[in-house]
């Protein structure tokens, strides 16, 4: 409920566009889409016109979005013809979008629409008529006479010229047949002079054919011969400076990686590091409440993106099935008498215990720790320890919630630029990449996305909730 009512603030908003010079910009797609916005208010204002605590409440936010109380919950069943208005006031309307606003407007409203005859949609299509016949000039009684007169002066007309015409076609033609027997005498000696030169011609060059052949053979091989050793001199020095630019490039690629490479190895021996110590007092830790004093002053003597890399490194590199789950069991796992591979298998999930909970125990810290690392490698964490995926699933959640959709743009952005959150594009790579995960993983996102669809209110259209546009993006 809270999109509709953010969605009908923009009411005002899209009426000031359209009495504005903004849409010398539009096209015809830029007008369809408004007069669809006009329409969802006018369905939404059927919609809940026989409930008077949501009608208050929409009534209370459309005046609290403009500056006078102009408009209320009554406008938005009159947004189509009151935006029709507006736009055919509006001379800065291009003339294509200005017809296809004419065309809509002239149609007659359908069986079961509601509309008062005498209302403002009866007054849109008679504007819009006044418009189309202030382009015809004069008076409807004198172009009906003018046009019952029409066909008999264009008769008088044509037989008048057609018998001038005959007159002085006759004329001209006995002025011009001296001259036209002399032009198709010369014409006809000049079309058999072709064939004449044609055949002298023929006959002159099969008598020096061979000797034209022999000397062409002669001058052409020699090219062939010339072009060949150009070519292969030239393919021999293109291949040298390929090869030269090759080796450059190999190197410049090398000396760009080399960074980065030597960042992650440096953070994975990190993370190895950590992972040893913790190994070896992760049980007194699990025993003493599972807090480390020096794992937390190592970790935030450390830059934060820094911090965060070692951090998701140690993660990924714990074996499979040492989440948080196993984390409270360390105990029993201890306690077991089945060797070394369970104590092994105890001393992880106490780490990953102690990890996730420096991580999970500070929002901002687990916001910056999400917001460095790539959405691959978060839904690979979020598949293997179920704690941070119920975290992570909350962030994006609250994310997502602080989008607002903007009608002019058609599209998701961000209510405050100033904030470390993430764009609509980022949020829906985000959600892709969890759907593409374990199955579990899968099942617990699409749950949350449908429950949260829910309680917008279940729209099965875009751009009126951004949880129905993520299920439709993540082929749900």
């Amino acid at each position: 409920m809270d999109a509709v009512l953010r969605q009908v603030e923009q009411l005002p908003a899209l009426l000031a566009v359209s009495r504005s010079a903004q849409v010398r910009d539009w096209d015809c797609l830029t007008l369809d889409r408004a007069l669809e916005w006009a329409r969802y208010f006018q369905h939404l204002h059927h919609r809940f016109r026989a409930r008077p605590q949501l009608r208050e409440a929409l009534g209370r936010r459309l005046r609290r979005s403009q500056p006078l109380p102009l408009l209320g919950f009554p406008a938005l069943g009159r947004c189509p013809q009151l935006l029709g208005l507006a736009l055919l006031e509006n001379r800065a309307l291009p003339p294509a979008a200005c017809r296809c606003l004419l065309r809509g407007l002239l149609q007659p409203p359908g069986e079961g629409s509601g509309c008062d005859p005498r209302g403002l949609a009866l007054l849109a299509r008679r504007k819009a008529a006044a418009r189309l016949l202030a382009l015809v000039p004069g008076p409807e009684g004198q172009l009906q006479a003018e046009a019952r007169l029409l066909p008999g002066r264009l008769r008088e007309q044509g037989q008048e010229a057609e018998a001038r015409l005959r007159e002085q076609g006759q004329e001209a033609e006995a002025q011009l047949l001296p001259g036209r027997l002399r032009e198709e005498g010369q014409e006809a000696e000049a079309r058999l002079l072709p064939g004449r030169l044609r055949e002298q011609g023929q006959e002159a060059e099969a008598r020096l054919l061979p000797g034209r052949l022999r000397e062409q053979g002669q001058e052409a091989e020699a090219r062939l011969r010339e072009q060949g050793q150009e070519a292969e001199a030239r393919l021999r020095e293109q291949g040298q400076e390929a090869e030269a630019r090759l080796r450059e490039q190999g190197q410049e690629a090398e000396a760009r990686l080399l960074p980065g490479r030597l960042r992650e190895q440096g953070q994975e021996a990190e993370a190895r590091l950590l992972l040893g110590r913790l190994r070896e007092e992760g049980q007194e830790a699990a025993e003493a409440a599972g807090q480390l004093p020096w794992l937390r002053a190592a970790l935030e003597q450390l830059p934060q993106p820094r911090a965060c890399g070692v951090v998701a490194a140690a993660l990924a590199l714990l074996p499979q099935g040492c989440g948080t789950e196993q984390a409270g069991d360390t105990d029993r796992a201890a306690g077991s008498s089945q060797g070394g591979y369970q104590a092994g298998a105890a001393g992880d999930g106490c780490a990953a215990g102690l990890l996730l909970s420096w991580l999970l125990g500070d929002q901002e810290r687990f916001s910056a720790f999400c917001l460095c690392l790539p959405s691959s490698q978060l839904a690979f964490l979020a598949g293997h320890y179920s704690q941070l995926s119920r975290s992570y699933l909350d962030l994006l959640t609250s994310w997502g919630s602080r989008l607002v959709y903007d009608p002019l743009q058609g599209r998701w952005v961000k209510s405050c630029l100033d904030k470390a959150e993430l764009s609509w594009e980022e949020l829906r790579e985000r959600f892709i990449c969890l759907c593409q995960g374990p199955a579990l993983l899968r099942e617990q996102t699409q749950a949350a996305l449908e429950l949260l669809r829910t309680r917008d209110g279940d729209f099965k259209v875009r751009g009126l909730s951004v949880w129905t546009d993520l299920l439709m993006e993540v082929g749900y």
